[in-house]
Order: C-alpha cells, then sequence, then structure tokens
C-alpha cells in the first residue's frame, strides 16, 4: 500500500496535482500510523502539512495537527503533542467542526491523565463531553467515560469511577453490544481488585471472558491467566 502511493506520488508531480500527493502523503502516514512506525508518520504527515499549508486548506490541516498529536502522544512526548493539538484546535474551532472539536479536547485530556496531571484531564474531558452530548455522539461519549473513569480509578475514588464506566455500559447495553459490554466489565472488575473486592471482581471477570471467548478475543488467554491469579489471591485470604 505504502509503495503504491508512494509511486501515486511520483506520476502526481508531473501534472503538479498538489491536492493529489498531499492526500497521498497523508495516506502513507496513515498506514505508518496503523503499523506503529512513528518517525515515518511524522515525516510524511509534515509533508502532507506542508502542502496543505501553501494551498491553505484548513480542513485536512486541521486533521493533520490532530493526526501529528496524537503520534507524540504515542511517542509519550506530551508537550509536542499539547502543542499540535492546539493547532489543529485552532483550526477547528475556526471551521466549526464541533465532533473534531469534541475529539481534540478528549485526546489533550488524555494527554494530561498519562502524564499524571490529572487535575487538567479532568478539566478537558468535560469539555469533550459537553460537545458529544449535543451531538448525540454515543461512541464517542463512552471514549470519554471510560477515560474519566480511569482517571477517578487513578485518583482511588472508586465510587465514581465505577459511576463512569455504568454510563458507558449503560450506551453499550442500548446498542446491544455485546463485546463492548464485556471490556467494561473487565474494566470494572480491575477497580473492584484495586477495592479488593475480589468475589465482585471475579465475577465480572468471569462474565467478560465467557464473551470474549464466543469472540475469539485476541487477549483471551492473558485475561484468563489474570483471573486465575485473582482467584489464588482470594484462596490464600482463607484459614
Amino acid at each position: 500500500m505504502i509503495a503504491q502511493y508512494k509511486l501515486d506520488i511520483v506520476k502526481r508531480r508531473s501534472s503538479q496535482d498538489w491536492p493529489g500527493i498531499a492526500r497521498a502523503y497523508k495516506e502513507i502516514a496513515q498506514a505508518y500510523l496503523f503499523i506503529q512506525e512513528w518517525d515515518q508518520a511524522l515525516d510524511a504527515f509534515e509533508r502532507s502539512c506542508k502542502i496543505y499549508q501553501k494551498l491553505s486548506n484548513k480542513v485536512p490541516l486541521s486533521g493533520i495537527y490532530a493526526s501529528m498529536g496524537n503520534v507524540f502522544y504515542f511517542k509519550s512526548q506530551w508537550d509536542m503533542a499539547l502543542k499540535l493539538y492546539e493547532k489543529g484546535l485552532a483550526l477547528k474551532k475556526d471551521l466549526e467542526d464541533w465532533a473534531g472539536i469534541a475529539k481534540i479536547y478528549n485526546n489533550m485530556g488524555s494527554v494530561h491523565a498519562r502524564s499524571g496531571n490529572l487535575q487538567e484531564a479532568l478539566k478537558w474531558y468535560p469539555r469533550s463531553l459537553e460537545i458529544k452530548e449535543d451531538l448525540e455522539d454515543l461512541a464517542g461519549k463512552v471514549v470519554t467515560y471510560n477515560n474519566l473513569a480511569l482517571v477517578f480509578d487513578l485518583q482511588e475514588d472508586w465510587e465514581k469511577a465505577h459511576q463512569f464506566y455504568n454510563y458507558s455500559l449503560q450506551i453499550k447495553e442500548e446498542l446491544g453490544d455485546l463485546l463492548g459490554m464485556s471490556h467494561i466489565w473487565w474494566s470494572k472488575a480491575l477497580v473492584y481488585r484495586e477495592q479488593k473486592k475480589y468475589r465482585e471482581a471475579i465475577e465480572l471477570m468471569e462474565r467478560s471472558l465467557a464473551v470474549r471467548q464466543d469472540f475469539g478475543h485476541r487477549d483471551l488467554e492473558g485475561n484468563k491467566a489474570v483471573l486465575a491469579g485473582l482467584k489464588k489471591e482470594l484462596s490464600q485470604d482463607l484459614e
């Protein structure tokens, strides 16, 4: 795929099809992003970015800034991630792209959460959530609910962690997304484990694993090992 896009760029250069070249570089960047080749992804995004800047095309440019922010997030380069998100956010606001704004707010919250600035994360996630509620973006709400639950989990505010996982769970139930429900059961089980409520944790883990087994989930064996370890830990509490 990447090789094909590179050939496409060579062909488009002869006709000076700059929008087409910019799109091809963007596709190359996305392909590298998928295989976690971060530096190659950044190089392709930057090449696409320079062309769109010359074309003054804000729509793809706003998305590229956000995607570059994601790359720096994956590289744990928090300051650079925020810098790129802010560039993307400024353009998204100019374009009144509310869905895009909500995603960047969420991602800025995640940068702060992953870098240990939990209070700052709690400023950005609600901003994202407010827009997603207006847009009735159910999938987006689940992402931000789960992120908020994780922050409260890290703060050892177990009640709020469960509360936000339950919000996500309600949406997944309404959508009939059984696999999605299993992921949330597992997350809640991990919170129960931290609370040392082992029986509740085991119950949810077993419920989650029953669904994941039906779907052939890739982490199934690792999940089974976690459950086995928890059962062993519970047995050690007995005389």
